[in-house]
Order: C-alpha cells, then sequence, then structure tokens
C-alpha cells in the first residue's frame, strides 16, 4: 500500500532546544543540516484545506503539495523536485491561482535518524525553535503510527501541540517574527530574487 500519508507531530522547544539537541547529538545520527527558503501557499478546495510550497533546500528547489487541515497529524504529501532556475516561475504561476494566503519563509533544521523510518527535526526560525517528528505512512496505520511518534516525544520531555488552537499560536508566532506576507508585488519579487540570490550563493551548483 502506498505510504503517501505524513503522520507529523509538532512541539514548542524554543526554551530547550540547545539540551534537546545537544542530546540528539549524542544519541541519534544526524541525517542533515539544512536551510530552506519557501514560498507558501495555502488554501481550501471542496473537500479541505491545501497548500502548495515552492522551495529550495541547501540548492535543492521542488514543489511540495499537501492536502488535509494544516494542523492535524496525517495529510497527503506529493513532492516534486524542479530545477532552481524554474522557482520565480513557479512562484508567478502559483500565485495566479489567488490562494488566500501566501508567506515566504526561512528555515534553518537539523534532521536525526530516529530509526523506523521516524525523522526527528529541530526546525529554527529566528528566535523560534520548534520540534517535528515525522513518518510517511499509510491511511490504515495512521493511528498506530501517530502513537509512535507521541512516545518518542513523550521520552523526549516534550509537550507537544495539541490541537488547533495550539497550532494556530505557533503559527501566529511564526507570522509576527519570522514570516512575511507575499501579495506578488513588484517589491516582493525584489526582495525574494533577493533572498534567492543570497540562498545560491550559500549553496552554487556543482558542476
Amino acid at each position: 500500500m502506498l505510504k503517501n500519508i505524513e503522520c507529523e507531530i509538532r512541539a514548542d522547544i524554543t526554551k530547550d532546544y540547545e539540551k534537546i539537541l545537544k542530546n540528539l547529538y549524542k544519541s541519534k545520527k544526524i541525517i542533515s543540516k539544512t536551510k530552506r527558503l519557501s514560498v507558501m501557499f495555502f488554501g481550501k478546495t471542496d473537500k479541505g484545506e491545501i497548500d502548495v510550497r515552492v522551495r529550495i533546500t541547501n540548492g535543492q528547489a521542488e514543489i511540495a503539495v499537501k492536502k488535509g487541515f494544516l494542523h492535524t497529524f496525517g495529510r497527503v504529501e506529493i513532492i516534486n523536485r524542479i530545477n532552481k532556475s524554474e522557482f520565480i516561475n513557479y512562484v508567478k504561476m502559483f500565485s495566479l491561482f489567488d490562494f488566500k494566503h501566501v508567506k515566504v519563509a526561512e528555515r534553518e533544521t537539523y534532521n536525526f535518524d530516529y530509526g523506523n523510518e521516524i525523522i526527528l527535526s529541530i526546525v529554527k526560525a529566528k528566535s523560534i525553535v520548534y520540534l517535528e517528528i515525522e513518518k510517511m505512512t499509510t491511511e490504515a496505520e495512521l493511528n498506530k503510527t501517530k502513537l509512535k511518534l507521541e512516545i518518542i516525544a513523550n521520552n523526549l520531555g516534550v509537550k507537544i501541540l495539541k490541537d488547533k488552537d495550539d497550532f494556530k499560536n505557533l503559527c501566529n508566532s511564526l507570522s509576527n517574527i519570522c514570516d512575511w506576507n507575499f501579495s506578488c508585488s513588484d517589491k516582493d519579487y525584489s526582495r525574494l530574487n533577493e533572498l534567492l540570490d543570497q540562498h545560491n550563493k550559500k549553496f552554487p551548483d556543482k558542476s
């Protein structure tokens, strides 16, 4: 059965992230440390919420489409790689769909292999740090997978985001401190191109 459901739980660890990060370095294998620039389009369909993300991570560009309510632990996810030279053109294309909210975000992430195909990530967004524990699964295994992730969070001593209000509070903090609204204006495209240039200078093509 196709594993196209991203089972993910989250926790705000701004106060304790240094301790948690130090312990993870000691006990788990780090997969990667990434810097990501994303343009995120949020909207709704007749069957629920959807978001499209045009993003570039350590020089690798891709489009990620996620279907399902933002605060839930299980959403359908499909990712397709693109050439980073196409980044702005895809942003322009998805801007034509008039999504309700469009935001630009920058993140620095530490990704750890937790075993059993589980990835644990510590995500830094300026002064805010949050934890994501995720595993790709099937709809039939979703609840069982969520329970496994919750046990990991409990062992780490972190308090996961329980409901829509908790998730909304985190998103509001990110919007107020880190992310910015993208209105598709010439000024916004100029700002986005500057960020993209900065990113490309840090991660130039290896050819």
